[in-house]
């Protein structure tokens, strides 16, 4: 980043412990990050994250956790908190429309889902195990038993590598009665 001129800056902390500040061990550490002191939505981002859109939230499983920055330059090393999750880092949009089916004997189910923050990346990740036309598989293995005598027809997904837009599922499924 420095080389186009944004500054940033490395950043040590800990997934599994918080850091206790009055101990000077670098053992506490587990983990790298980034600071970028101009970035206007989030100051930290995690570069291991491959599968969330980085702006707007900070590194998932890291909010109020300490980080040593460290900055050879004029502000040093120095302690400080990463900021807390926004109350919007996981939205999930859902519509659907059911109706009976042909014989009466089932629902119809077309739900459509818009995914952002931390829930995309997590979904974007699980269904990139899956080819295209097995995401079905996927989204039976999600709800397993719960989908009893659910029939799924067609499940498709837009957006699955473009991290800065929502994710987009069309599920299309009959529940037959039993």
């Amino acid at each position: 980043l420095q080389s186009i001129d944004v500054d940033s800056v490395l950043a040590l902390t800990s997934f599994t412990h918080d850091v206790i500040p009055a101990i000077s061990d670098l053992d506490q550490f587990d983990h790298m990050i980034l600071y970028v002191p101009d970035k206007t939505d989030c100051s930290f981002v995690d570069t291991t994250e491959k599968d969330c859109d980085l702006r707007g939230v900070g590194p998932e499983g890291l909010g109020e956790r300490t980080a040593l920055l460290l900055d050879p330059g004029t502000n040093g090393f120095r302690l400080v908190q990463i900021p807390a999750y926004p109350t919007n880092g996981s939205v999930i949009n859902c519509s659907r429309s059911i109706e009976c089916g042909p014989d009466e004997t089932s629902l119809v189910v077309q739900e459509s889902l818009s995914l952002n923050g931390y829930v995309a990346g997590w979904t974007r990740g699980n269904l990139k195990e899956y080819d295209a036309g097995s995401y079905d598989q996927w989204y039976r293995r999600m709800f397993g038993e719960s989908l009893g005598n659910i029939v799924v027809r067609s499940c498709v997904v837009s957006n699955l590598y473009d991290n800065s837009r929502p994710l987009l599922v069309r599920i299309d499924y009959e529940n037959r009665f039993a």
